[in-house]
């Protein structure tokens, strides 16, 4: 079972990449200079929080391309409080550790992988008070546990919002 490789879901996430590093390749120039780095800034920020649950509309809905993106911007317009509200949850500790790292999180968020910064940030945090190991294992069952909780709460709020429509 573990080595079947799912064909439709490695296009949908591909075609989804590629919209994004088309997006942020043209915005790049931005990011180069000193003067408008901040709007390099505000774009990656809305890209992070348009495009969060991107993931869980590829994975789930099985949406491609431009679709998912759009129903990305839907979901977020919908159901802004009870998704965001988690995300906050999870970042409240970064907050606490440092705003600068809270934002930088924010910059770099890769909205496919999404706890793969907040993940990585906590095991390097971690592996300065713990065993390396240790520090590795705590951070991949909470990015893991963080993952399948998104999942799960993006299901209930899409059959809370279908139920709602009809």
């Amino acid at each position: 079972q573990f080595l079947h490789f799912e064909y439709p879901l490695f296009s949908g996430l591909m075609s989804v990449a590629f919209i994004i590093y088309i997006a942020q390749f043209l915005v790049q120039p931005l990011c180069q200079n000193p003067e408008t780095t901040w709007v390099c800034g505000c774009i990656r920020v809305a890209i992070a929080v348009l495009f969060n649950p991107v993931a869980e509309i590829v994975y789930i809905e099985r949406r491609e391309s431009l679709d998912a993106l759009q129903q990305s911007i839907a979901f977020v317009r919908e159901q802004w409080i009870p998704w965001f509200v988690p995300w906050m949850v999870v970042l409240s500790p970064l907050a606490a550790i440092s705003v600068t790292l809270l934002i930088d999180n924010l910059l770099v968020t890769d909205v496919l992988l999404p706890t793969r910064s907040v993940g990585g940030d906590l095991i390097d945090y971690l592996s300065m008070r713990t065993p390396p190991p240790v520090a590795i294992l705590i951070g991949t069952t909470i990015a893991t546990w963080f993952m399948l909780f998104r999942a799960h709460l993006f299901q209930s709020l899409r059959k809370r919002r279908t139920s709602r429509f009809e």
